[in-house]
């Protein structure tokens, strides 16, 4: 977002450069160097994340991992796939407005639990052990 902010600020001063507002070149030559390399890179920065954006949207939209989406083979139909709503709600929660902040929340909870199957849910094996008294080698309760 920054990048294409800098670019857009930046282009009435690269347009100058180039003598297409009809004034000419007002700025020094530092100036203009600054301007021009400024409006490549942020421009070529901008342009490569606008691809990865569209690649991860679409990966989460299908519910798909980057492994799955080129390596594997798919079967039709995807069997995570959940529909493109319920796919994003999956990944950013419930709620519209918190898709844009990156934490939790106590509202999508159950959703986060119900899809990762994480939560408080019994343990398969009952891994704990009694205590043993290395003294006398007996075991306590």
């Amino acid at each position: 977002m920054t990048s294409v902010m800098s670019v857009i600020t930046l282009m009435p001063h690269f347009l100058k450069i180039f003598g297409y507002d009809g004034d000419g070149n007002d700025l020094d030559a530092h100036e203009s160097t600054f301007v021009f390399i400024s409006v490549v890179l942020d421009g070529s920065f901008a342009f490569s994340v606008a691809g990865f954006l569209a690649m991860h949207l679409t990966l989460v939209g299908s519910n798909t991992t980057t492994i799955e989406m080129y390596e594997k083979k798919r079967s039709s139909p995807w069997r995570y796939d959940k529909g493109r709503r319920m796919n994003f709600e999956q990944v950013f929660g419930q709620n519209i407005l918190h898709w844009f902040v990156p934490m939790h929340f106590a509202t999508d909870a159950s959703l986060l639990e119900n899809s990762c199957g994480i939560g408080e849910a019994e343990p398969l094996f009952d891994i704990s052990m009694p205590s043993t008294s290395y003294a006398t080698n007996e075991v306590q309760p």
